[in-house]
């Protein structure tokens, strides 16, 4: 009876070492497994890190790596190690397909990750072993490594959702550049002009023109004060016009114009009428 016991426990013990082995590894890193102290040794001192996070940017990628400590992730249990990886969250530099990544995809569900849904993401995740990734249209855009199915235990409410890890907001990657009230139009190509290097210097940017009409303003006033603005970028400042988009938001107290800069591809940001129009 003893001599099974033993049999038992020791068959136990292979079972937990082996679907602790199943965790995907970046590096040789695996999340619950290694530690700050192992990502110092491979990839040196983060030059931007702080008590639960380290930031690094290679040649290739840019890596984010989040550590347990003890002001934030009290939850996890006992048996993970002081600042052990949480997640490991790489973001390519280069195009790259989904094929490259060489995965068996038989092993991922996919699900939408974007707010809103139904714009070109998709997420993948392998429950088991641990590896969510995010792609847009074909490209890998983000992939996160974190703890394996059963490892996940031991830090339930950090891994409760493991698709949060690569969920978008789209409206997030709306900013806005400047916003300006009536101005003379001399005093608004300066404002253009920093307008158009900022889209210079972001060739996958968009840019978005919003022009809100003011109380009293004449008829399609909104209109062309941003076509106004499109021709001086398109024109002068030898802007892309596929680049350039003007958008009539709607009535605000005074006449507005706002700059956004946008993802390519990416629904327009949005607008905020401050008064209704009268019917």
């Amino acid at each position: 009876m003893k001599t099974l016991f033993k049999l038992l426990f020791l068959a136990a013990i292979i079972l937990r070492l082996s679907q602790s082995s199943n965790a995907k590894d970046w590096r040789g890193l695996v999340p619950l497994h290694s530690t700050r102290d192992d990502v110092t040794r491979l990839l040196g001192p983060s030059p931007d890190a702080n008590n639960i996070r380290a930031r690094y940017s290679l040649e290739k990628e840019d890596v984010y790596i989040v550590f347990s400590s003890e002001e934030s992730y009290l939850n996890c249990g006992s048996g993970v190690p002081e600042e052990a990886v949480l997640l490991i969250q790489i973001t390519p530099k280069t195009k790259l397909r989904l094929s490259d990544l060489r995965i068996d995809q038989r092993k991922y569900r996919s699900f939408d990750p974007s707010s809103p849904p139904d714009i070109g993401y998709v997420g993948l995740i392998d429950d088991v072993d641990g590896v969510v990734i995010q792609t847009f249209k074909g490209y890998v855009s983000e992939i996160c490594y974190i703890a394996n199915l059963e490892d996940r235990k031991l830090c339930g409410s950090y891994y409760e959702h493991p698709e949060r890890f690569v969920s978008i907001l789209v409206d997030s990657f709306s900013r806005k550049f400047d916003e300006y009230n009536e101005l003379s139009f001399e005093d608004e190509k300066a404002r253009l002009d920093n307008f158009a290097i900022q889209l210079q210097n972001e060739p996958d940017s968009v840019g978005y023109i919003i022009v809100y009409a003011g109380h009293g303003a004449r008829i399609n006033e909104a209109k062309e004060v941003g076509e106004r603005a499109k021709r001086y970028l398109i024109k002068t400042r030898k802007i892309n016009r596929k680049r350039v988009i003007t958008i009539d938001g709607g009535l605000r107290e005074q006449l507005t114009t706002q700059l956004y800069l946008q993802g390519r591809d990416l629904p327009p940001p949005p607008v905020s009428p401050t008064v209704k129009v009268p019917r």
